[in-house]
């Protein structure tokens, strides 16, 4: 996980002489790069017998992640799993090879900015105006894949974060 937040004072009155309208601008904004929340899979039902829900499927190959884009919403190949999730003669009462957590679903890549103008009026009153942006570039952030086994979308993103949103607000100071 990598945060960084920035502000930068503009120097248009460094340009243009000081003046109402060309002081008091910023640009402010953190930006977040991670490389994605541990998540869990699932079996479903209650095979391994503890009546807890601590069911996991059986890991038969390694684990590879895919480009959900490329490869229908999978995040990674759901053939490293055993298909047969019924409990059988030799698999009831045990709870499956998958480790709890040792998988993490997509990254994020994040950037909020924010433009803002602060005009004194008089010694005493102040109006500030802010233009914002969250998700700026507008960047797909997908959320963890479905990791219930028993489910039909079973390893498929289904869902992304927000796309970009903006806002606009002022502040009068007295």
């Amino acid at each position: 996980n990598f945060v960084a937040s920035y502000n930068w004072t503009l120097p248009f009155a460094r340009f243009f002489g000081p003046h109402r309208y060309s002081e008091g601008w910023q640009i402010t904004g953190i930006s977040r790069f991670n490389t994605g929340f541990p998540f869990s899979f699932r079996s479903g039902g209650d095979i391994a017998l503890t009546n807890i829900g601590l069911d996991y499927p059986n890991q038969i190959a390694p684990i590879k992640k895919l480009n959900p884009h490329a490869a229908g919403h999978n995040f990674f190949n759901t053939s490293a799993f055993a298909s047969d999730l019924s409990c059988g003669y030799e698999d009831c009462g045990v709870t499956g090879t998958t480790k709890q957590y040792f998988f993490h679903g997509p990254g994020a890549i994040n950037t909020d900015a924010g433009v803002e103008k602060a005009t004194k009026i008089n010694e005493r009153m102040q109006l500030n105006l802010r233009v914002e942006m969250f998700n700026v570039f507008n960047h797909p952030n997908f959320t963890s894949p479905v990791g219930d086994a028993n489910q039909g979308q079973f390893g498929q993103v289904t869902n992304t974060a927000p796309a970009r949103v903006g806002q606009i607000s002022g502040k009068f100071i007295f």
